[in-house]
């Protein structure tokens, strides 16, 4: 298991976590205090605590780290597809060739996920919330593929027993952000030239329809049919 953080991973333990959720599980204190130490470690600590409050069900490390490798290959499918139709999202705008459309909810919803969601620089004190959503404006992508990843996962049947780790209701209630992803999700689909008639949305949901109660499944599905786009981290 590698301790090394992702440049581009918005959460500290590469999974879905929200503060009131790490407040459930007795986490947020705990991890605040440590968010510099490796992932390994975070990990464990997280793995014990969930083990604690949910005695019943198989939490183990390696299940978080599985669940948090998934993550990473669908944010790649998020910028591989943008890329395959010439997508870009800078200053709150999606772009592509001619094609320029404003996504005006996009700030409002940066700052709501950023208080229900504690970025991992913010948590290690390497920025303030301030600079870490300033920082957005010239580069946008990887935290479009954060929610549209943070909205997939609502979904997923093989993560149900740590829902209110990662609920979502709060942060949807406040922004309604699912309905700018179905948007953004359209208008992908709509540019002209596009080489695959397949939708974001149809792409990132395949491995929970191929293996609904499984992060294995998944998994296995996700190399097996994206193996050869991958890179080598991620296989």
């Amino acid at each position: 298991m590698k301790d090394r953080q992702p440049a581009d991973d918005y959460f500290l333990l590469g999974v879905q976590s929200s503060r009131p959720g790490l407040q459930i599980y007795d986490l947020w204190e705990e991890l605040q205090q440590q968010a510099t130490r490796p992932r390994s470690y975070l990990l464990r600590l997280t793995s014990r605590q969930l083990k604690y409050h949910l005695p019943k069900a198989d939490l183990h490390e390696g299940w978080l780290h599985l669940w948090g490798v998934i993550n990473r290959i669908l944010k790649f499918l998020v910028k591989d597809y943008c890329q395959e139709r010439g997508a870009r999202f800078e200053g709150h705008n999606l772009l592509a060739d001619t094609v320029e459309v404003p996504l005006n909810p996009l700030p409002e919803i940066y700052r709501a996920l950023s208080h229900h969601y504690p970025p991992a620089p913010v948590l290690k004190k390497e920025a303030r919330v301030e600079q870490f959503l300033a920082q957005l404006s010239t580069q946008e992508l990887p935290l479009v593929a954060e929610l549209f990843v943070l909205a997939l996962q609502q979904l997923n049947p093989a993560l149900k027993k740590v829902r209110p780790l990662y609920d979502d209701a709060a942060l949807q209630q406040e922004t309604g952000y699912h309905a700018l992803l179905d948007q953004i999700d359209q208008h992908l689909y709509d540019l002209p030239g596009a080489p695959s008639p397949e939708r974001l949305w149809q792409r990132l949901k395949a491995p929970l329809e191929a293996a609904p109660n499984s992060l294995e499944g998944q998994l296995h599905y996700l190399r097996t049919v994206y193996g050869h786009r991958l890179p080598q981290d991620l296989l």
